[in-house]
């Protein structure tokens, strides 16, 4: 949940409890090798894939990638993999308040995937494509091509989502 550490999760009960745990003898290279050092060779395929198209503006702190459906299969990849690709960019890329991937499962087909920071609500970023999920957590199909999708969900998000001043 902290995202080793990482997210605005941690507070100093946090940090407190996990040196109580290293001083009763866990052993946190282990955890930390599991937890996030080891990835599938597929998910790592697949996230160079997600990064080659990756597009952002920066203004509004939104980052976006398309991954079309033979992005799968050369990573040998399927779509269970898709949030820790999320999760990954959101670690990595601290500049990005609001993330999107649109993933053409089938042709004329895409999935939504957007996941936002504190300020912003997924669920109502989405709400005309009748969205799942949570606050800062939300999916959507929609009955389109990859690059339809792609122009009509970053046109909504530049509408409501507000330029950094």
């Amino acid at each position: 949940a902290t995202k080793s550490f990482k997210s605005n999760q941690v507070t100093p009960n946090t940090l407190s409890q996990a040196a109580k745990l290293v001083s009763l003898g866990a052993r946190r290279e282990e955890v930390v090798t599991n937890l996030y050092r080891t990835k599938q060779l597929g998910t790592l395929k697949l996230w160079g894939r997600v990064l080659a198209r990756l597009k952002s503006d920066s203004s509004r702190k939104l980052v976006w990638t398309l991954l079309q459906p033979d992005d799968f299969i050369k990573a040998g990849a399927s779509e269970e993999d898709l949030p820790g690709v999320i999760e990954e960019l959101i670690t990595t890329a601290p500049e990005a308040g609001t993330i999107l991937l649109l993933c053409e499962a089938k042709p004329g087909i895409t999935t939504v995937l957007l996941q936002t920071g504190p300020h912003q609500h997924a669920l109502d970023l989405l709400k005309p494509f009748d969205p799942s999920g949570t606050r800062t957590q939300a999916r959507a199909t929609i009955q389109k091509t990859l690059l339809e999708t792609e122009q009509i969900i970053i046109e909504r998000l530049k509408q409501l989502i507000r330029p950094l001043e």
